[in-house]
């Protein structure tokens, strides 16, 4: 009897969730041949004068006190070729203890022109930011380097799976002098002292634990310490001016759909409508990526860059189309670049920096054959004799 309810519901459950898929596909229908006869019968747009979509095109205009050009403060034109001015700030305006949180530009970092223009847009204009892209594409990195061009504080939190609500906002502890107090979690410390806090692999994170953001991701929100002793209004923190949130990760929140990512939870849906800036990654162009080697190792050659970037677009392919379980992520490629200088031996370097990372021997072959196809030869990972460079440094 058991078994025949259970069957009974579950067929009832297909059924009902048929209905409700006909029933989508229906309005989906319907929409369509409404925009296609608006479009055939010229809609309410026949009766609305002919004008530019913009009343005006945009000019900044002059810089304020407290703001520069964006293309002084990153070095590069933003990619919408708008010239926004960018709110930047002097470590004075700091207090003292929070200063040592404000990073140093990195001299050798390339920027995505995209990505970087949607993130400060972002910061700049007070919206929460969500950047999701592949491994090692430079999503916390942007963050950061953003943090650093403004001189504004910058905090990382971590995600993963088992994380407890305690030390992601708080806990009593006991202090040096035996008494019961509350400390605050790192949330808590970056948003009441206006940091750019970048959140990565957020979606490791419990669905029912990152509810806490809800409130905060609202526009003015705040975030409530409920297991902190005191009245209802002591709990509440309201977010400092300048805080900002960037939420990074390889998924969008919806869950693993290549199933590549351990650990990953479906976010709630109420918290990803929070988003006011979303951002898609994906690794700098061939030419790009080499300038990145270049920069971070100058006496690597431009051919010995580009044949590694051939390489590792070759991989990232495979990985893509299902046939690779490991990406080859520019940490891998600066690696490989690294022991290369070192070893004088660039199969020796590859072997280490990835190809030993490979446990499946099909996949092994399949590497040896992309490395084959782009340095010619045979790849030789496990020789002990030095292979002789083809190109100088």
């Amino acid at each position: 009897m058991a078994l025949t309810t259970k069957i009974l519901t579950s067929t009832h459950t297909d059924n009902m969730k048929d209905r409700w898929i006909k029933k989508q596909q229906e309005k989906l229908k319907n929409l369509a041949s409404g925009l296609l006869e608006e479009q055939a019968g010229g809609g309410d747009d026949e009766n609305l004068p002919d004008e530019p979509w913009f009343d005006s095109p945009l000019t900044p205009g002059e810089v304020p006190e407290g703001y520069a050009k964006f293309s002084d403060v990153f070095g590069i034109k933003s990619d919408s070729g708008i010239e926004h001015h960018i709110r930047v700030y002097s470590d004075e305006d700091w207090p003292e203890d929070i200063r040592s949180f404000i990073p140093e530009p990195s001299s050798d970092y390339v920027f995505d022109a995209l990505a970087l223009e949607q993130a400060v847009l972002g910061v700049n204009y007070g919206e929460n930011v969500s950047i999701s892209g592949p491994p090692g594409c430079g999503k916390t990195s942007l963050i950061k380097e953003i943090a650093a061009r403004i001189r504004q504080p910058y905090m990382r939190l971590n995600g993963k799976d088992g994380l407890e609500i305690s030390s992601f906002v708080g806990q009593m502890v006991i202090n040096e002098q035996r008494q019961t107090v509350w400390q605050d979690g790192l949330l808590p410390i970056a948003v009441k002292n206006g940091f750019l806090l970048a959140f990565d692999e957020w979606t490791k994170v419990p669905a029912g634990i990152n509810m806490v953001l809800q409130s905060l991701l609202e526009d003015g929100g705040h975030l409530l310490l409920e297991d902190m002793p005191g009245k209802y209004h002591e709990k509440i923190i309201h977010r400092h001016d300048n805080f900002r949130m960037a939420l990074c990760d390889n998924v969008k929140g919806l869950g693993d759909g290549i199933d590549k990512f351990a650990a990953t939870n479906v976010q709630d849906t109420s918290t990803i409508n929070r988003f006011g800036v979303n951002i898609s990654m994906e690794y700098l162009s061939d030419l790009d990526e080499s300038m990145l080697l270049r920069r971070k190792y100058p006496k690597l050659s431009g051919k010995l860059a580009s044949h590694m970037v051939a390489v590792a677009t070759k991989i990232r392919v495979g990985y893509a189309q299902g046939n690779l379980s490991l990406t080859m992520s520019p940490r891998n490629l600066l690696k490989w670049a690294k022991w290369a200088l070192i070893l004088r031996n660039k199969e020796r370097a590859f072997s280490m920096a990835y190809y030993q990372s490979l446990s499946d021997d099909s996949e092994k072959l399949a590497v040896d054959q992309i490395y084959t196809a782009v340095f010619g030869g045979i790849h030789e990972s496990a020789s002990r004799e030095p292979v002789a460079w083809d190109v100088p440094f």
